[in-house]
C-alpha cells in the first residue's frame, strides 16, 4: 500500500541530444521525466503485504445466480448499477470516476462487460473476455458458493486529493472447489493513479476450467493489455503477496508506430532514423521529446574471383570504399590468421593467392564504425572417386570399376595394382592370383586440375564343394554319413541324395531303402563369392532275404536239402560249406542249420531246426458220433509213408482192414455200412517210415457212442 501525497504538474520529458551510431549498432533510449506520467502503459513492482481492512459496502448484481443478487451468494455477477469511486481515477489515457465489479475478480470501467468464468490470455476482442478493466486476479470466484460463505465488498477511504478506492473479495471459494477460499484487494489512487493488488490467499482449482488466472490490466478494444508476467491466464498461487500496477506514462515511437512502453528501450536502426518519447495525461495534454539517431553506414563494395581448381591457389578478393572515409583493413582466413592489413582511403585492396575457402575482411572507418565481411573462395568441383562392384571380389571373376568423379573431366587413367592399366572412364578387370591390391583412378581437365583416388581392394578365394562317405558301398536300410570337405568357408549346404530326400546339415547321414546306383549332389555356398557343387555316385547293395524254410520233423538219417538262394553271392553255413544248396545227413538228434548269405557286404541270415521226430502211436479209445472229434480211429505219427491195418471184434471177425500212405484215413466205426456196437475191439498196425525204417503195434481200442 503506498499513501503520499501528490502534486499535480505539468510532466516534463527529456530523452537527450541527437547522437550518431553505427550502422546494426544498438543503443539505449532513456526518458527522464517530471511530474505525474500518463497511464497509457503500467509496470509491475512487489511491494510490502500491507492490505486495508477487508471491510465495505455488499454490491448487487445480477449473473447466474439471478438479478439484483447480494455479492455474499452470487456466481458470474456484475454489478447492475456503477458504484462511484469518490474521485477521479485515469486508466489508460481516460478519466474515469465510477466503475462496475464483477464477481470473478476484475474491476471495470466499462458497463455491460461479459462475466466468463474462465480466464483468457490478454489482449483479446472477443466479447466472452472482460475489458477496459482490473484483474486481480481474473478467475471463477463464486463469492458465497451455494451456503459455503464469501463475498465481495467495496469502500472510499482518505480525504482529497489523497482518496483510495477498495475492492475486497473475503474468504471466497473457487468454482467447483467451494472448500477452498480466496481473499485479495483490488485499491486505486486518486492522483497517483496507481493500482494496488493485495492477495492474501490466491488458490487455484485444477479441476475446473484448468485453474488459470490472469492479473493485469486491459484495454477497451481488447488491442492493448499490461500483465504481471507469468500470470497471463496461468496456473498460479499467491500467500501474503503485493504488487503495485504503476504507470510508466512514457510511449515510444518510430515513424508514427508504437514500438514500446516504459523510460526505457533498447533500439538497432540500419538507417538514420526519429524517435519520439510521448507522455499522454488524462487532461488531454501531451509532451513529447525527439531524438534522431544517424547511422554512419560507410559505403564498402566487395568483388571476388575463385580458384581454377580445389587444389589451386589462383583465387582473390577486392574491397572498393565507395566513400571518402579513411578505411583501416585486416584479412583474415577461417582459422583468424591474418592474411594481409592496412589502411586504405577510396583506394582499392586485393588479397591474391587464394585457395578454396573461408575468409573475412574486417574494416574500421575514421568514424569508428566497422564493418566485416565474409565470403567463400570457392573452385568448380573436381573430385576423382570411383565405385568397385561387385561387393564381394571373387577369384576369376571380372571386378568392375566405374568414375563417379566431379567436374569436367578430359583423361582417366586407371592402375590395377597388378601391373595392369586402363585409360577408359569404366573399367573392367580379372585378378589372378587372389590377394590384396590397390587400385589407383588419376584425372585431369584441359584447366590443369589433377586430382588422384585409391582403393585397396581384396580378391576372395572361391568356395570348392567336396564330401566324402562311409561306407564307400552302402546296404538298404542302412545309414550312410556324409562329410563336408568343402574348402573356404561354406554358410550353407544342399545335399541331394538321388533318392527324393535332402539335406541342409553340413554332415548329414541317409539311409536308402532300394538297392542301385544314386547319384548324390552338394551345393554349397560362402558369405561372399557364391557357391559350388559337387557329384558322386554311390552303389546301394540290397540286403539278403534268406528263407530255409519253416522248421522241420525229421527221422535219423534222412535226406535234407537246404537252399540259401541268391545265386553270386556268397555263403557260410554252420556245417562249413559254402555253396548255395547243401544236403546234410541227420544226425540222431535235433540240429540247427544256420547260413549267412553276403552280398557285398551286405548280410542275410536265416536258421532252420531239425527236429528227431520220427514215431508212430495209436490211440485206446475212439467216439465215432458225427462230432468231428475223435471220430476216426487211426496211428498218430510223423515221417509215416505207409502203413496198413487189421481189426478184430471180439468174435476174432475182420472188420476193417487198410493199407495206405495216408495215416490220415482210419476206421470210422462202421462194418459193411452199419455202426458197430460199443466195446472192445483188437487192432494189428505195420508203419514204415520215411527212412525205410518199420514198426509194428498190437493193442485195443475201444468204440465209445
Amino acid at each position: 500500500m503506498v499513501i503520499g501525497f501528490f502534486i499535480q504538474s505539468n510532466a516534463q520529458i527529456n530523452i537527450g541530444n541527437d547522437t550518431l551510431i553505427c550502422a546494426s549498432s544498438l543503443i539505449h533510449l532513456h526518458a527522464t521525466t517530471v511530474g505525474v506520467l500518463g497511464t497509457t502503459s503500467y509496470t509491475f513492482d512487489t511491494i510490502p503485504y500491507n492490505p486495508y481492512p477487508y471491510t465495505g459496502t455488499i454490491p448487487y448484481g445480477s449473473g447466474n445466480s439471478g438479478t439484483n443478487m447480494p455479492f455474499t451468494n452470487c456466481d458470474d455477477c456484475v454489478t447492475d448499477s456503477a458504484i462511484d469511486l469518490g474521485f477521479s481515477f485515469c486508466f489508460l489515457g481516460q478519466e474515469y470516476t465510477q466503475c462496475f465489479i464483477g464477481t470473478n475478480g476484475w474491476i471495470t470501467f466499462s458497463p455491460n462487460q461479459p462475466t466468463t468464468y474462465t480466464s483468457t490470455t490478454i489482449p483479446n476482442a472477443s466479447p466472452d473476455v472482460p475489458k477496459n478493466c482490473i484483474m486481480g486476479p481474473w478467475q471463477d470466484w463464486y463469492p458465497g458458493g451455494g451456503g459455503n460463505g464469501g463475498f465481495v465488498r467495496d469502500t472510499t477511504l482518505g480525504t482529497a486529493p489523497n482518496r483510495v478506492f477498495i475492492v475486497s473479495w473475503i474468504d471466497c471459494p473457487m468454482f467447483s472447489c467451494t472448500t477452498t477460499y480466496g481473499t485479495f484487494q483490488i485499491a486505486i489512487y486518486e492522483g497517483s493513479n496507481i493500482i494496488e493488488n493485495y492477495l492474501q490467499d490466491k488458490p487455484n482449482c485444477l479441476a475446473w476450467a484448468n485453474g488459470t488466472g490472469t492479473q493485469g490490466v486491459h484495454n477497451i478494444d481488447g488491442t492493448v493489455a499490461f500483465v504481471n508476467p507469468g500470470r497471463n491466464s496461468t496456473q498460479w498461487t499467491a500467500s501474503n503477496e503485493a504488487t503495485a500496477f504503476i504507470p510508466s506514462g512514457v510511449t515510444w515511437l518510430q515513424n508514427g508506430n508504437v514500438i514500446g512502453y516504459g523510460t526505457d528501450i533498447d533500439v538497432t536502426p540500419v538507417v538514420t532514423t526519429t524517435y519520439v518519447a510521448s507522455v499522454d495525461l488524462c487532461n488531454g495534454n501531451t509532451y513529447t521529446d525527439t531524438m534522431i539517431v544517424t547511422v554512419a553506414l560507410g559505403s564498402v563494395s566487395y568483388s571476388q574471383v575463385n580458384a581454377t581448381c580445389p587444389q589451386s591457389q589462383d583465387g582473390y578478393a577486392v574491397f572498393t570504399p565507395q566513400d571518402t572515409t579513411s578505411w583501416s583493413f585486416v584479412w583474415q582466413n577461417s582459422s583468424g590468421a591474418i592474411l594481409g592489413s592496412g589502411n586504405t582511403n577510396q583506394v582499392p585492396d586485393t588479397l591474391n593467392n587464394l585457395s578454396a575457402g573461408q575468409y573475412t575482411v574486417t574494416l574500421i572507418n575514421s568514424l569508428g564504425c566497422s564493418l566485416s565481411h565474409s565470403f567463400t573462395i570457392s573452385s568448380t568441383p573436381f573430385n576423382a572417386s570411383f565405385s568397385v562392384a561387385p561387393a564381394a571380389l571373387c577369384d576369376n571373376s571380372p571386378v568392375n570399376f566405374s568414375s563417379t568423379s566431379t567436374g569436367s573431366v578430359n583423361n582417366y587413367l586407371w592402375s590395377f595394382g597388378d601391373g595392369n592399366t586402363s585409360v577408359t572412364p569404366a573399367a573392367s578387370h580379372n585378378y589372378t592370383p587372389i590377394g590384396n591390391y590397390t587400385v589407383t583412378l588419376i584425372i585431369n581437365n584441359s584447366a590443369g586440375c589433377i586430382d588422384t583416388a585409391t582403393q585397396n581392394i581384396s580378391i576372395l578365394p572361391n568356395i570348392v564343394a567336396n564330401f566324402s562317405f562311409s561306407p564307400l558301398e552302402g546296404c538298404v536300410g542302412s545309414p550312410i554319413d556324409f562329410t563336408d570337405e568343402s574348402t573356404n568357408n561354406p554358410i550353407a549346404w544342399d545335399w541331394n541324395f538321388g533318392d527324393q530326400q535332402t539335406s541342409i546339415s553340413n554332415d548329414p547321414s541317409n539311409v536308402f531303402n532300394v538297392d542301385g546306383q544314386y547319384i548324390v549332389s552338394l551345393t554349397v555356398t560362402d558369405s561372399l563369392c557364391g557357391s559350388d557343387t559337387k557329384t558322386i555316385p554311390i552303389i546301394i547293395h540290397f540286403v539278403p532275404d534268406v528263407n530255409l524254410g519253416n522248421d522241420t520233423d525229421v527221422c535219423k538219417n534222412e535226406k535234407i536239402i537246404l537252399d540259401a538262394g541268391y545265386p553270386g553271392t556268397t555263403y557260410q553255413w554252420s556245417t562249413g560249406e559254402t555253396t548255395q544248396v547243401i544236403n546234410p545227413p541227420i544226425p540222431d538228434h535235433d540240429t540247427y542249420y544256420s547260413v549267412i548269405v553276403n552280398n557285398f557286404g551286405c548280410l542275410g541270415y536265416d536258421t532252420m531246426l531239425a527236429a528227431i521226430n520220427c514215431d508212430v502211436i495209436m490211440p485206446s479209445a475212439f467216439s465215432p458220433n458225427g462230432d468231428n472229434i475223435n471220430d476216426i480211429f487211426r496211428p498218430l505219427g510223423y515221417r509215416i509213408t505207409q502203413y496198413d491195418m487189421t481189426i478184430f471184434n471180439r468174435w476174432g471177425e475182420i472188420v476193417y482192414q487198410i493199407n495206405s500212405p495216408a495215416i490220415s484215413i482210419g476206421w470210422n466205426g462202421t462194418f459193411n455200412g452199419e455202426e458197430q456196437e460199443v466195446g472192445v475191439y483188437i487192432y494189428y498196425m505195420n508203419a514204415t517210415f520215411i527212412n525205410g525204417e518199420k514198426k509194428s503195434i498190437t493193442g485195443n481200442v475201444t468204440l465209445l457212442r
